[in-house]
């Protein structure tokens, strides 16, 4: 099995690091960040990587400074330089080290272009948000907008161009160091706080997947042979109602001070009710979820409530 195509991320900028970072890593990517080029240059000394992204202007150095050093130590690694000024022979120099160029800020489109030459792609749709009803489909939310039309892009990116994507399309993850608005961390966190969750009429069923089993889907698709093309559905085949799920959590955490409040807020607009294709993915990755819902939201519970997560409002 082929190792996910390793990337080092040179940016000394914190927010922009981190954005390109969670890009590079959703579509399957093996990324090493680093914010200053002395750590770069000492991780390129230690380590092979597959492709570096590196911002031109850094507080130190310049960063074709570790473009030449690459070039000169690790000659197929392949490059993409990154500048927000507006520099007319930076293309020139790009060419020069046989790198790509991309204009800050990033687009997903154009570092999708600039890394086209990997091993396999891997995007993240969502089989929650993204809508359903062929040309008069409406997505459900923003979120949703974004997800489908990254999706088109990568199906297009395939078709014209070979690009080696595979989109996968998770149901409902959840698990330790979710993001606090999410349902699951939200109805925990404020039960640990002696708060009571505002939830809407709980009747809605979910298909409801580990994130551990999400991150094993993920590498199966950035590893596994033939998958080029697909977009596949990451589902574990557990659906329950949100009221159910959000009673077992009661009864994990035990009493406190707060009480869910089902019904408190109205159902979300243009909620889909969908189910995930899990026999399509099992065929195509051999890989199938395995964790069983009430021990994963046993973990989940157990890992905030050992602090995990929880910070001051």
């Amino acid at each position: 099995m082929k190792l996910p195509y390793r990337v080092l991320v040179l940016e000394d900028d914190e927010n922009a690091l981190a954005g390109i970072v969670e890009l590079l890593i959703e579509s399957g990517y093996d990324v090493t960040p680093s914010a200053t080029y002395e750590e770069a240059k000492q991780l390129l000394t230690n380590g092979t990587y597959d492709l570096l992204v590196t911002d031109v202007r850094l507080r130190s150095y310049n960063g074709l400074h570790l473009v030449m050093k690459v070039r000169q130590e690790s000659p197929d690694t392949a490059v993409i330089i990154m500048t927000g000024y507006d520099e007319p022979l930076m293309q020139l120099e790009a060419g020069r080290y046989n790198a790509q160029f991309v204009k800050k800020p990033i687009k997903a489109v154009e570092l999708l272009e600039a890394a086209a030459g990997c091993r396999r792609i891997v995007l993240s749709g969502s089989l929650m948000e993204e809508p359903t009803g062929g040309a008069q489909a409406v997505p459900p939310s923003p979120y949703g907008a974004s997800r489908w039309a990254s999706s088109a892009y990568g199906r297009m990116f395939h078709a014209i161009f070979d690009a080696p994507v595979t989109i996968l399309r998770p149901s409902y993850a959840y698990g330790p160091g979710q993001e606090r608005t999410k349902l699951i961390p939200y109805v925990i966190t404020s039960l640990l706080a002696g708060e009571s969750p505002r939830l809407s009429s709980g009747e809605r069923e979910i298909d409801w997947i580990y994130a551990e089993d999400v991150a094993r889907a993920y590498l199966a698709a950035a590893t596994r042979p033939g998958v080029d093309g697909l977009t596949l559905d990451v589902g574990s085949g557990i659906r329950a109602p949100v009221s159910d799920v959000v009673n077992t959590i009661v009864e994990l955490i035990g009493p406190t001070a707060g009480r869910p409040e089902i019904g408190a807020v109205p159902v979300r607009r243009m909620e889909q009710d969908v189910i995930p294709d899990i026999d399509a993915a099992a065929a195509a990755l051999a890989w199938r979820a395995t964790t069983p819902l009430d021990e994963g939201l046993r973990r989940t519970v157990a890992w905030y409530a050992e602090g995990g997560g929880v910070t001051a409002r």
